[in-house]
């Protein structure tokens, strides 16, 4: 869209994060914008869950079925097991990266979507929140979806107790989308996302023991692993739809690690943010 058709919106001082949260609150202000795209999204929902959704089921079944053949057990449990929250994660990623990267890019330089909000009681701060929280709302279907899917081929170990797999999939969906925020708040090219596939995505997805156990990855593989959320949500995932090494301790240090991915990275989206709509 060229420059000229662009929406002018004047963004004025009192604009800014700390003017607006007292008069209209953080809470609201949140479920605010998340409404706002909820309400996007329901217009449309069929097809924006079209590919999120039944994607990352043809991948169980292809990996649960193809390398199940070649994998009988993987991490001392069934492949198929094994892999379930593998694709969970795998729906989470591609859901909440585009959603936090692509559609946010779009809605701040296309449509002009914060300039607009920005010019109401509403904060940046409320914006970056609510992206957040909707690419973590979002990814959640996808990641619900397949579990079940796996539920009914035998892949979940668990029973009900494996539901609880379902906000570790929206809380590290929430991570990935906190760190594709930052990306997008100093892309200036909707283009410059394509450094993000071969650099964070792809290596995201197969070194975070997503198809196969980290453990069989050189050393250096395992640091780089450790350090990306997927790894620690599908650890935990794992832990709760097979009931393999499940230990609380374990399970609360993943938590804390996406928690504060969340914060760091939405704290540094949000700092970048502010200088590039405010300047």
């Amino acid at each position: 869209m060229s420059a000229e058709l662009k929406p002018t919106v004047t963004v004025s001082p009192s604009a800014r994060p700390q003017a607006a949260l007292p008069t209209l609150g953080m809470v609201r202000g949140i479920y605010a914008f998340w409404r706002r795209n909820a309400l996007v999204w329901r217009s449309n929902w069929i097809a924006a869950c079209f590919a999120f959704v039944l994607d990352p089921a043809v991948f169980l079944f292809a990996f649960g079925y193809g390398l199940g053949a070649a994998f009988t057990t993987m991490s001392g449990m069934p492949y198929f097991a094994f892999v379930v929250p593998g694709m969970m994660g795998l729906g989470l990623l591609y859901t909440s990266f585009i959603e936090c990267s692509y559609a946010a890019f779009f809605r701040m330089e296309a449509q002009r979507t914060y300039h607009a909000i920005l010019a109401t009681p509403m904060a940046l701060g409320h914006i970056v929140a609510g992206e957040i929280l909707w690419a973590g709302t979002k990814a959640t279907l996808s990641s619900s979806f397949i579990l079940l899917v796996g539920a009914c081929f035998g892949g979940v170990l668990t029973g009900w107790h494996s539901l609880l797999a379902i906000p570790v999939a929206t809380l590290t969906a929430m991570a990935v989308g906190a760190m594709a925020l930052l990306l997008t708040s100093v892309s200036r090219r909707i283009d410059d996302f394509n450094y993000a596939w071969p650099l964070l995505v792809t290596p995201m997805l197969m070194f975070s023991g997503t198809f196969i156990e980290l453990a069989r990855f050189p050393v250096w593989v395992q640091m780089v692993g450790k350090c990306l959320p997927l790894y620690h949500g599908v650890e935990v995932m794992r832990m709760l739809t097979s009931g393999h090494n499940l230990v609380l301790e374990t399970v609360w240090a993943h938590i804390a690690y996406l928690v504060a991915i969340i914060i760091v990275f939405g704290a540094l989206a949000l700092a970048r943010l502010n200088g590039r709509i405010f300047k």
